[in-house]
């Protein structure tokens, strides 16, 4: 069940001053949304096209085909303004045949990458459609965006900011409006940063909270928050890390009692004797038989080893690069 839309599907488009509307773009939502739709090359519905669609030199938008329903329809000049031409309709059918005559079949929509999707590949690399995941920014051509800037990254620069706060993806330059607006006002936006970063479920994720990650530090968000970020690649303990650890054994030294040239100091559990070299006798600690001034005894407190040097907590590891769909 497919159609496209009438008047604009392999149409030219002009300027206000009649003139074609070279390398236009043409984004497709879902009627009355800013949630971009899907758009295929094919009447069967089985080549995707890109979202925006982008005209040629004489502002003819290419044939592209939809699943049966309304769309919000949105056209503007290359670097996404209106002020030069095109339109915003938020309001309009797709219309055509019921069934594909081209021997294709019906493609379930769940299939296909959506704007917004994640793709992982095992090599450092660029993909076309995609983005890396990477903590850089996105915006239109002329935003000077450093990871991508260009008109293919409105519906991916929408839904980021429609997704994330902007204490976890910030607009440079703060946020206005709406996405739409601060796209079209060259604004840029920070994507999400995958780099030595492992991916976990969110604490909660449509239950009740886990408690997993009780203690973890988060530098955005929380345990709560989808693309959150926290914890620590390499850990340094300190003494409250320690386990608790009552030392056993012996404490032996000397001390100089009245009327002996030397004695010996010898304690056993928290008790010592005094023994005295001149035969006058031993004696306990609980009842001194002479009097005697005990020197100082302190072990030996200087450091033994040991630099503090952070311990690694990274898992066994696969590496790639993480891709946010356009």
């Amino acid at each position: 069940m497919a159609g496209t839309l009438i008047g604009i599907s392999n149409a030219q488009q002009n300027d206000n001053n009649g003139r074609p509307l070279a390398n236009c773009l043409l984004t497709i939502f879902a009627g009355g949304t800013t949630t971009p739709s899907l758009v295929y090359q094919d009447i069967g519905l089985v080549l995707p096209a890109p979202n925006p669609l982008v005209g040629d030199l004489s502002g003819r938008i290419p044939p592209f085909y939809l699943a049966d329903g309304i769309y919000h329809v949105r056209l503007t000049d290359q670097f996404g303004q209106m002020s030069n031409g095109g339109f915003d309709i938020p309001q309009i059918p797709s219309i055509g045949a019921s069934t594909s005559g081209g021997g294709g079949s019906a493609v379930d929509p769940t299939t296909i990458a959506a704007t917004g999707d994640l793709k992982w590949r095992l090599e450092d690399t660029t993909i076309s459609g995609w983005v890396r995941i990477n903590g850089r920014t996105i915006g239109s051509s002329s935003s000077g965006a450093s990871e991508r800037a260009n008109a293919d990254t409105q519906a991916l620069f929408i839904y980021i900011w429609n997704t994330y706060a902007d204490t976890i993806c910030p607009v440079l330059g703060g946020r206005g409006a709406s996405g739409l607006a601060d796209f079209n006002a060259n604004k840029q936006i920070t994507l999400l940063d995958g780099r030595d970063r492992s991916i976990f479920g969110l604490d909660t994720m449509g239950n009740s909270a886990l408690g997993g990650m009780v203690g973890v530090t988060f530098t955005k968000g929380n345990a709560a928050t989808g693309g959150a970020s926290g914890g620590t690649n390499a850990l340094t303990l300190l003494t409250t890390n320690l386990p608790p650890y009552t030392p056993s054994g012996n404490i032996n030294g000397s001390i100089v009692a009245e009327g002996a040239t030397s004695t010996a100091f010898q304690g056993t559990g928290g008790s010592y004797q005094v023994v005295v070299p001149n035969g006058s006798g031993t004696t306990s600690n609980n009842n001194p038989g002479l009097t005697a001034i005990i020197d100082t005894l302190a072990p030996d407190m200087n450091a033994q080893g040991g630099s503090s040097a952070p311990i690694a907590s990274v898992p066994s590891a696969l590496l790639g690069t993480l891709f946010w769909k356009l």
